[in-house]
């Protein structure tokens, strides 16, 4: 594998792949760029998920925190489906895959 599969790979692991991979792609790599941006936005969406979630568990009564719970479940599978699909396409060599709804805000933001 060379560079450019492998930072667009690390794109989508939490943490590790949240900066790394926009820091240390060349500016003319466009498909580490593109994943890279993609994976920010990913963990960027699953940060402010979360973070509704505790502060709406805090003011809702328990029979919406279960519901609440069930949405948050299904934003973490619909965000793991799809890195899932993108790292398969990186790999095979099927070319850049984009994120339904996440594909709406891509050329928006500007990273």
């Amino acid at each position: 594998m060379d560079r450019s599969t492998i930072l667009s790979i690390i794109a989508y692991l939490p943490f590790v792949g949240w900066f790394f991979p926009m820091f240390f792609t060349d500016t003319h790599d466009t498909t580490a760029q593109f994943h890279a941006k993609q994976g920010v936005i990913v963990s960027a969406a699953l940060l402010a998920s979360v973070l509704a979630y505790i502060l709406l568990t805090m003011m809702m009564p328990k029979p919406i925190n279960f519901l609440l719970t069930v949405a948050l479940i299904g934003v973490f599978g619909f965000a793991l489906y799809h890195s899932g699909i993108a790292v398969r396409n990186i790999l095979t060599g099927r070319g850049k895959y984009s994120i339904p709804l996440i594909d709406r805000i891509f050329d928006k933001i500007n990273i």
